[in-house]
């Protein structure tokens, strides 16, 4: 913008000046470890910001130069906490883009000691759908304002509740599946941004790494309301659990359903046999295409798998 200067309100004399307009819109994140750990900078973001007015960020009252500079983001480096990896407190933060006037951030920055993940539970769940995944540690708190949890599988990001400073409760809508023998990394945050370091011990002393399941296609598609029919469950992500919950599939909705004991074969397949003499709701006309699901967990965790496929009963 042209800076241009009047004494009668009229005429207007250029003197050869500009003024930069800019803005700032938020800073992210606002919280983060007192260690540091998986948070290398503050990202200021907005419009308008060029390096060579030499912007300055300010964090619990030490003044630095940023680690970068564009168009649309300052990113502000975010050092240890002064009083050690422990420390849990409030600090002040701040920007000048135009290294003079400062931005405060009402609220300014919250350090906390990272929490640790020693183990998840199930290990397994649904790729796609509401499977809930109980994490186990030490150090979760959602007690100041600018908490933010959040939950991590592979890169399939959910959303995390609180239940202790020793447990949060996950879940993920959506999460890639993988190849036989491979397994996604399960972390949580209390920012969303600063994730806990995977734990890849086994058994007793825990794992925080997770196997989705999913069904790509049953054979055979149809079968006698009389039942006995043996149906292969095609898919992936089928493995044998560590505890007592057994593989199951369930014809019908989450409202009116019946449920069989399944058998996994391999990695990508598994059996179970259609229940006899099928109720169906009353009048029902034959065929009748049911929702079809499986699951490798206890109900409590929402393991069944999206209701998609379908299979057909007839007399």
């Amino acid at each position: 913008m042209s800076l241009q200067i009047t004494f009668n309100g009229i005429d207007y004399d250029s003197i050869g000046l500009h003024f930069l307009l800019y803005k700032i819109d938020r800073a992210h994140p606002r919280s983060g470890p007192s260690s540091g750990a998986g948070t290398e900078y503050i990202s200021i973001q907005g419009q308008g910001f060029k390096a060579d007015l030499k912007p300055l960020c300010l964090l619990n009252d030490t003044i630095s130069e940023p680690i970068s500079v564009s168009w649309t983001e300052i990113r502000c480096a975010l050092p240890k906490a002064n009083e050690g990896d422990e420390f849990y407190g409030n600090v002040n933060l701040g920007v000048a883009a135009n290294g003079q006037t400062w931005k405060y951030f009402e609220g300014g920055f919250q350090y906390y000691p990272q929490p640790e993940v020693f183990d998840i539970f199930p290990r397994n769940g649904p790729a796609i759908g509401l499977g809930v995944i109980n994490f186990y540690g030490k150090g979760f708190r959602a007690d100041f304002p600018l908490a933010k949890l959040g939950c991590k599988i592979g890169e399939s990001y959910g959303t995390a509740i609180f239940v202790s400073d020793t447990q949060l409760r996950c879940v993920v809508e959506d999460i890639q599946i993988v190849p036989e023998g491979e397994r996604l990394a399960a972390v949580a945050s209390l920012n969303s941004h600063s994730w806990s370091i995977p734990n890849d011990d086994q058994g007793d002393t825990g794992s925080t790494y997770f196997v989705p399941y999913t069904i790509s296609a049953i054979t055979p598609q149809q079968g006698p309301t009389l039942g006995g029919t043996d149906v292969i469950v095609h898919g992936s992500g089928f493995v044998e659990l560590e505890s007592d919950d057994r593989p199951r599939c369930r014809f019908g909705t989450p409202s009116d359903y019946m449920i069989v004991e399944a058998e996994i074969l391999s990695y990508h397949r598994m059996i179970c046999r259609t229940p006899e003499n099928v109720p169906l709701t009353k009048p029902t006309i034959l065929p009748a295409d049911i929702p079809f699901s499986v699951a490798l967990s206890a109900d409590s965790f929402e393991p069944w798998t999206e209701t998609s496929h379908k299979f057909r009963f007839y007399k």
